[in-house]
């Protein structure tokens, strides 16, 4: 029994519109075997991980601004007992930041003003 066929929709088809300089096409090239893609493979890859994205500035200074928290979190620990309820607090605020950095279009969406 032959397999069945696949809906139009899920078909590919050639579409040749790409124009780059040589040593463009060196560079894909080579990013895609390194990356053990074929050409088509790898920008397609390439084009999907394009998604929605935060800006990098801000999710750097969210991870700067996480690790200095931690650090003060660690060293506070470190000299006295701390409530567990002031710690989850603590850790629930860098959460918060790094969800914002990375995912604003989400509080836009569910109002969220934390």
């Amino acid at each position: 029994m032959a397999r069945p066929r696949k809906p139009d929709q899920d078909k590919r088809t050639r579409w040749d519109v790409l124009y780059v300089t040589p040593s463009e096409r060196l560079e894909i090239t080579e990013a895609a075997k390194q990356a053990d893609l074929s050409v088509s493979q790898y920008l397609l890859a390439a084009h999907r991980r394009r998604g929605p994205s935060a800006d990098r500035a801000g999710t750097i200074l969210a991870l700067i601004q996480a690790e200095r928290e931690l650090a003060a979190i660690a060293r506070l620990l470190q000299a006295t007992p701390t409530d567990a309820l002031v710690l989850h607090s603590d850790l629930l605020a860098i959460e918060r930041s790094f969800r914002r950095a990375a995912l604003p279009w989400a509080y836009r969406l569910e109002g969220d003003t934390c």
